[in-house]
């Protein structure tokens, strides 16, 4: 196996700027977030953002085009509710903290990748299919938007 420097930097700058991404709307959601929760939420987003980008390491042939819906799905779950308590509590005052909605956001991005990969492997397996199916309409069922499904395929 080559090793190559080149892929290698790409995939760590990439990594960097998904990480950045995700705990910069983290940061701007969280109001009043303390020195230790600041220091434990880094390293929480680091794992969402490692896990987010399972996909684009190891699906072969990886094209962003290929899981639109995908991403459509899980950037409104990771937006939906932080942004409606931030707004609320920036109204009354307060401070919250909420990185679930978040990392959840950037697994669910992994699972239905994931799920539609699967499928697409066993669409010529009827019981397979089937299963897999199934599978993501219990993960998209889930969701703020239980109609994520017409996104979906």
């Amino acid at each position: 196996m080559k090793f190559d420097l080149q892929k290698l930097v790409k995939n760590i700058c990439v990594f960097l700027v998904v990480y950045a991404v995700i705990f910069g709307f983290f940061l701007l959601v969280s109001v009043g977030i303390g020195t230790s929760g600041f220091y434990l939420h880094m390293r929480r987003f680091i794992l969402a953002a490692l896990v987010a980008l399972l996909p684009y390491y190891f699906l072969p042939k990886f094209n962003i085009k290929f899981c639109l819906p995908e991403l459509f799905i899980a950037l409104l779950w990771m937006v939906t509710s932080p942004l409606i308590c931030y707004l609320r509590v920036k109204a009354v005052g307060g401070s919250i903290s909420m990185p679930y909605d978040v990392a959840i956001g950037a697994y669910l991005f992994c699972a239905l990748c994931g799920v539609k990969y699967l499928v697409g492997l066993c669409k010529h397996n009827k019981f397979g299919g089937g299963n897999l199916f199934s599978a993501s309409i219990c993960i998209s069922y889930n969701s703020r938007f239980p109609y994520s499904l017409f996104f979906y395929f």
